[in-house]
């Protein structure tokens, strides 16, 4: 299986990271759910025919 997409590089300064599955925008996205969910709940990305389709976001709240 061929990826039609050159991969990301990210650093963080010191490290380069090479995302080869993900886009920076995709990165992104996810990293502001994780802002939205809080301290408890999960972040699930649904892949199809390995690429990420959809992502599902579960928040979860204590009694």
């Amino acid at each position: 299986m061929t990826d039609p997409k050159p991969p990301v590089v990210a650093s963080d300064g010191d490290k380069k990271v090479v995302l080869r599955r993900m886009t920076l925008t995709q990165l992104k996205r996810i990293d502001s759910l994780l802002e939205q969910i809080g301290e408890f709940g999960e972040v699930r990305l649904i892949v199809e025919k390995g690429s990420i389709r959809f992502v599902e976001i579960v928040v979860s709240k204590k009694l």
